[in-house]
């Protein structure tokens, strides 16, 4: 049984733990200063209150899934950064299961906030679409996105657009999807009208 929440910025330890098993990030190892680097930037977009980290715990309360989305206010919109397994499984079927209520928390989140889209970026090819076809199976709030592919960006190069590169590293040996995922119409419509709501009693109140 496991048990997902959002950590909070004094949680340090709980990131880097991640990485105690599988030093890598989109199939690149990285180094202890690198991974460092990335758990202190992961946890001051958290203090900043843009960025929220949902991990899995098992029945240990030990860290074992990690997913992680970044907001942009201006834009309505946010970016899905890495999902991690601390433990590598490479069948995709098994890990979705507990993958999959982490990908429900943090959506509900950046629902919550009124962001009804998002990016992501990952391998291009099959794997995208196999992988999203599964994890559909298992995150309910995921499979009420329809996915847009926007770029391919080729191994070592960045894409050109801020809110895109400032969330990952080049790739170096893999060409790269950054695909748009937007929530269905018919789920739009009452959240729309729950955000018009909001607005009109802030404005009476106030």
């Amino acid at each position: 049984m496991y048990t997902y929440r959002c950590i909070g910025p004094e949680e340090i330890n709980v990131v880097r733990a991640m990485f105690d098993h599988d030093l890598s990030l989109v199939d690149v190892d990285l180094t202890p200063s690198q991974i460092d680097e990335w758990c202190v930037n992961t946890m001051k977009g958290i203090v900043a209150g843009i960025r929220a980290c949902v991990i899995a715990f098992d029945e240990n309360n030990e860290p074992t899934a990690m997913t992680i989305g970044t907001e942009y206010t201006q834009s309505k919109a946010w970016y899905k950064g890495i999902s991690k397994i601390r433990k590598p499984n490479n069948y995709y079927p098994t890990t979705a299961r507990i993958m999959g209520p982490a990908e429900d928390m943090l959506i509900q989140y950046m629902e919550d906030r009124g962001n009804f889209k998002y990016w992501s970026a990952t391998f291009e090819g099959k794997y995208h679409t196999t992988r999203n076809n599964i994890l559909r199976k298992h995150s309910t709030m995921f499979a009420r996105y329809d996915g847009f592919d926007e770029m391919i960006v080729p191994p070592g190069q960045e894409a050109g657009i801020k809110i895109w590169d400032m969330n990952r590293r080049p790739h170096p040996f893999s060409d790269i999807l950054i695909r748009m995922y937007v929530l269905k119409q018919e789920y739009r419509i009452p959240l729309v009208r729950q955000q018009r709501e909001k607005l009109n009693i802030e404005i009476v109140t106030h």
